[in-house]
């Protein structure tokens, strides 16, 4: 029973790390191929718009196309690829060794202890996550638009507007979590595949209330209509000092544009 526990464990982990790494590698692809594909239809165009000058419907097109993929390129600068890096990263590498920690028969404190962290940590990211693509919305709606562009608006002038997508797109790593760790502790069906279900369901979830969000945010920056707690402030800033003032997404941006 021992030996076929430890081969279960073996395998569980081995795909906790497999699909870990190919999460991480497809989402970095994605980005980067998203980013190179808006370059080379950017040059396309530019080396197309001009050769029919007299077609006012079809410059109209290409004018219009060439602004989306440019609104798309200045706002992967302001908000590079590895911020959405950070929530997979520490769902899966915090994952693996807590739930190896209750497959070798740790204490119910200390599993609810460590499971009590990679909740809130899961939430605090998903709400950064939300924050940062409705950042990228922003600035390439406005962009769009011909709009002055502020380069960055700190996410806790977001108040509690992204909290509800942050809820439903944390659930999806949480509730994954909970059942690796009902599986390996040989827990009953039901809470095991109740788990699963809300981990993987809360991401239909999450799309439609994150795009709502992104698209209001922008509107409301736009009217400069941003209302924010006082207290939101005060949180927030205390949490940096905390954190012993991270860096500003100001200080990557020349390794960004190097990147490209």
């Amino acid at each position: 029973m021992d030996l076929l526990s430890d081969s279960i464990w073996t395998v569980v982990r081995n795909a906790i790390a497999v699909s870990g790494s190919a999460i991480g590698l497809f989402a970095g692809f994605n980005r980067v191929s998203r980013t190179a594909k808006a370059r080379q239809d950017i040059e396309w165009i530019n080396g197309t718009i001009d050769k029919d000058t007299d077609n006012e419907p079809r410059q109209k097109i290409l004018k219009e196309l060439r602004l989306s993929q440019e609104g798309r390129l200045i706002a992967a600068h302001y908000v590079p690829w590895w911020k959405f890096m950070l929530l997979p990263a520490w769902a899966i590498g915090y994952a693996a060794p807590t739930i190896q920690s209750a497959n070798q028969g740790g204490s119910l404190n200390g599993i609810v202890l460590l499971s009590s962290i990679y909740s809130l940590v899961c939430f605090y990211l998903s709400w950064l996550t939300v924050g940062w693509y409705a950042e990228r919305v922003r600035i390439n709606e406005h962009y769009r638009a011909g709009r002055s562009i502020e380069a960055r608006i700190p996410l806790w002038k977001m108040d509690l507007r992204p909290f509800w997508s942050a809820v439903f797109c944390s659930f999806c790593p949480i509730f994954l979590y909970f059942a690796a760790i009902l599986i390996v502790m040989k827990a009953s069906a039901g809470p095991t595949a109740g788990s699963l279900l809300v981990g993987f369901y809360s991401l239909w979830f999450t799309m439609p209330f994150t795009r709502r969000f992104a698209h209001e945010w922008s509107k409301d920056v736009a009217k400069d209509s941003i209302r924010y707690h006082p207290l939101t402030q005060e949180v927030a800033l205390k949490v940096q000092d905390w954190l012993g003032n991270p860096p500003q997404d100001s200080d990557f941006k020349d390794e960004v544009a190097n990147d490209r």
